[in-house]
């Protein structure tokens, strides 16, 4: 197991330096260096065991060369670019902080939703053209009582929960037929599917189904949107259209944004910040630290993504007297595969408790409780 002073730990994407110093404080060795390029992070990995980073590419050959590494956090829910089979190939452990998002997406989400309604960026453009225009903006249609579609279901139950104290009615989608039979009955519909991931594309077929004058918001996946079909149905459908995520994004935090003419089209536009909140950054560097240190200290793999485990698992609680290698020996006698083991020391210094979970049997409490050393045997 590592220690303190012997994990040296990697972040290749942006977290707070107070962050980075309070890990180094805690004895923690730690390389922050954001701007790593991947040529030289396939030559540096080799010295590291624990990885974090937000969406950067972990493939083949950075994993290759990982001679040391142990386990890769992945900020944010879901895998990210991370080759996950390849890494379970190499016993590498891959963990994410599934929900320190949710908040701070499921607001952004509101935020452009309200801003579509009231066409407030539009609002805010005349004004400061120095244009009084409340006139075109008096019959706004509202939300309240209105129908929302959610489609997927990444940080839609924090989305939920904000959008019923509007009273919205609510319609789910998880399948691309199901995208096509809620369209038309939708005021507005709010994409929600994990990045990275596109089972489906919501295309040309699909925002014709939607009513006009409709509102359709993507902060979360820009993967699962034809977003040339988007654009050429925007006027037709008067559509209202809230993006935070684009087919083309720079890697940099300020750069030139290409598609002006989709910029030009839609209601109501951020720049991929739907993570960016200093509550969501707090909410994700108090997971990675929790993922770190019960890593080091105790050797568990919170929030991972690569365990494997089977519905037929089954886990027995041995308090024994420090027989534990003699356990596990009989276990293997009896052909069984051990998955996982947590051994404890209680405090009278005299009684082990462990923790031992395994595929198939449950009926062998007899054959660990016959062994010498053993005090109690319970299924867990």
């Amino acid at each position: 197991m590592l220690n303190h002073s012997s994990c040296n730990i990697l972040f290749i994407d942006s977290v707070p330096k107070d962050f980075i110093n309070y890990l180094q404080q805690q004895g923690y060795t730690v390389t922050y260096d954001p701007g790593l390029s991947e040529d030289r992070l396939t030559s540096e990995i080799t010295k590291y065991n624990i990885l974090v980073l937000s969406n950067k590419t972990i493939d083949k050959k950075i994993l290759d060369n990982a001679k040391s590494l142990s386990l890769v956090i992945k900020m944010g829910p879901g895998r990210g670019n991370i080759d996950l089979d390849y890494a379970s190939s190499k016993g590498i452990f891959v963990c994410n902080t599934p929900h320190s998002h949710d908040d701070s997406i499921a607001e952004l989400i509101v935020g452009h939703l309200i801003a579509c309604d009231r066409h407030i960026v539009q609002n805010i453009e005349h004004l400061r053209h120095g244009e009084w225009r409340q006139k075109f903006f008096l019959q706004c249609d509202g939300l309240t009582g209105r129908t929302i579609g959610i489609i997927g279901s990444f940080c839609r139950d924090r989305l939920v929960e904000i959008v019923q104290s509007f009273k919205m009615n609510i319609l789910f989608a998880e399948t691309y037929e199901e995208c096509l039979s809620i369209a038309p009955r939708c005021d507005a519909i709010s994409v929600n599917v994990e990045p990275f991931t596109s089972e489906f594309i919501l295309n040309d077929n699909f925002f014709k189904k939607m009513k006009n004058g409709s509102i359709f918001i993507n902060v979360t996946n820009s993967s699962i949107v034809d977003y040339e079909a988007l654009k050429n149905l925007i006027d037709e459908k008067d559509l209202q259209v809230g993006l935070d995520v684009y087919p083309v994004e720079s890697k940099a935090t300020v750069a030139d944004f290409i598609d002006t003419e989709l910029a030009e089209l839609i209601s109501s536009g951020t720049s991929h910040i739907g993570h960016s909140t200093k509550q969501s950054i707090g909410k994700t560097t108090d997971e990675i630290l929790n993922i770190i240190n019960d890593f080091v200290l105790y050797g568990k793999v919170k929030n991972c993504l690569n365990l494997h485990k089977n519905e037929t698992d089954v886990a027995y609680i041995v308090r024994h007297k420090g027989i534990l290698t003699k356990i596990l020996v009989k276990l293997e006698s009896l052909g069984i595969l051990v998955k996982e083991v947590n051994n404890s020391l209680i405090d009278s210094g005299e009684c082990h408790c462990a923790i031992i979970r395994f595929e198939g049997r449950e009926n062998i409490i007899e054959e660990i409780r016959s062994i010498d050393g053993v005090i109690g045997v319970g299924l867990i």
